[in-house]
């Protein structure tokens, strides 16, 4: 049996973040096998997100291109990664901008843009967007977390 080895991250406070704040980043390399693996976790599989013929003829693009919610389960990691282990992803939503092809490199970038407390919870909201290799802009999304005091 194969270990599954896990990343232990420091917890960050609501204290030690304030609105301007980066968020580490993310680096994904996308290839036609991660887009047809991911096809076969939502079990839908369009043939524009793995076939090059089909891609061109019935979407007019250039390759296959991966599906918005691979981008946006990226764009939702910098946040998951960066509030573990207690902190919550309360609301996350992102849009789409450009394809994603095989062999494009998305890098994840994200920062808080606003920081406050409501009916007892301490949350944040954040800004995340995805750029292509050639800084194209290729998604952008919001969270809004929460994070855990250090007094509680």
């Amino acid at each position: 049996m194969t270990e599954i080895k896990t990343m232990k991250r420091e917890q960050i406070y609501f204290e030690d973040v304030e609105a301007g704040t980066e968020l580490p980043f993310l680096i994904k390399k996308y290839s036609l096998m991660k887009m047809a693996l991911f096809a076969s976790v939502l079990g839908d599989w369009c043939p524009g997100h793995y076939d090059y013929k089909w891609a061109k003829e019935k979407f007019n693009q250039p390759a296959p291109f991966a599906y918005g919610f691979h981008i946006t389960a990226h764009c939702s990691q910098v946040l998951t990664d960066w509030i573990s282990p207690n902190g919550a992803l309360k609301k996350f939503k992102s849009r789409t901008l450009k394809p994603v092809y095989p062999n494009d490199t998305l890098t994840i970038r994200g920062k808080v843009i606003r920081k406050y407390g409501e009916g007892g919870e301490n949350y944040l909201d954040c800004e995340v967007w995805a750029e292509k290799q050639d800084g194209a802009l290729a998604a952008r999304g919001l969270g809004i977390i929460t994070l855990p005091r250090r007094s509680q």
